[in-house]
């Protein structure tokens, strides 16, 4: 690495500038610092990086003990209160006034700075028929903004002359990992995990002629809720098979298994995964089942006043009202 740099001096100029930083001007105390770069060596198998560190932390008061526990899969140097003299401090220092009882009325969305979020159209059976169209054969994609975004109790927001509003429950699943053309097979190996969601929908907006589009209607502000919050795969017995159920008020309107879909979450990821590189953060709204308002009859549209409720065994349940 030295020689390549000493041949390159405008590199070597900048990681010097990164270098200098993390040794002398960063916040940790020295103790700390070499605590990280001797797990991060470990980590990497940087063999010349530990060899020059372990001098240095030694000399920074770290034992050989902490250091032989730095290169074990659970090192509980890094966590335990007892190795920060500054973190012991300020737990040691509060009261039960600065510990927030949990409440999940005041969780966030799900992924809020997602990358991209992709959703799939006509992905269950059920909705496929209500709909008197033909299966698909590939899936259809839309995008949604992630300024769409919403928590799992914040109220999904119809603005004055919103007439047709709809609700679409959906499994989604959040992206892991870098995946680009991966195999069906190691699909599930990059989701980091499952959530629910709502695909909100202004339907006048989406049939707007010339053209119908999908994007703009279903990116309003609030008109993506997910969470409350996100299981892991290995959490679900089959995670081909998991159930999402909707309501409008104490009205069923939704329930469907996502071994339901056309295209199955290894599948569908696979196809996309062709088409776009999946990065971590993006979510995928798998598609919804069967009894969104549009294909009811009569028609149901949310409008304030209501709440929607959105179940998935494992995940909990939001409840976003509906407001003006």
């Amino acid at each position: 690495m030295w020689t390549t740099l000493a041949a390159h001096p405008d590199a070597l100029r900048r990681f010097l500038v990164v270098g200098n930083h993390v040794l002398g001007r960063n916040t940790l105390s020295v103790r700390a610092r070499e605590l990280v770069i001797l797990r991060v060596a470990w980590l990497t198998r940087a063999e010349y990086e530990w060899l020059q560190h372990v001098r240095i932390a030694r000399r920074a008061g770290v034992s050989d003990d902490e250091i032989r526990a730095l290169g074990t899969p659970d090192p509980a140097v890094l966590y335990d209160l007892a190795h920060h003299a500054e973190l012991r401090r300020l737990a040691e220092a509060a009261g039960d006034a600065d510990l927030a009882e949990y409440d999940e009325k005041l969780l966030g969305p799900v992924s809020p700075r997602a990358p991209k979020i992709l959703a799939v159209a006509l992905n269950y059976r059920g909705h496929a028929e209500e709909s008197d169209l033909p299966i698909p054969e590939q899936p259809t994609v839309l995008g949604k903004f992630s300024s769409s975004l919403t928590g799992p109790h914040d109220p999904v927001i119809v603005a004055e002359g919103i007439d047709k509003c709809d609700f679409e429950a959906e499994v989604v699943v959040v992206i892991g990992r870098t995946m680009r053309a991966v195999e069906p097979g190691a699909v599930w190996d990059g989701i980091v995990g499952v959530t629910a969601g709502q695909d909100i929908t202004d339907r006048r907006e989406q049939w707007r002629k010339p053209l119908n589009q999908f994007t703009l209607a279903k990116s309003y502000d609030t008109y993506s809720p997910t969470g409350p919050l996100t299981a892991t795969v290995d959490e679900f017995d089959d995670p081909d098979d998991i159930e999402i159920v909707g309501h409008v008020d104490d009205l069923e309107v939704q329930r469907g298994r996502t071994s339901d879909l056309i295209f199955p979450v290894p599948e569908l990821v696979f196809w996309l995964s062709r088409r776009v590189t999946l990065q971590p953060g993006d979510l995928v709204f798998t598609g919804t089942p069967a009894g969104c308002g549009v294909r009811r009859v009569p028609r149901l549209y949310l409008e304030p006043g209501m709440t929607l409720t959105t179940e998935l065994p494992g995940v909990g349940t939001m409840r976003n009202p509906i407001s003006r």
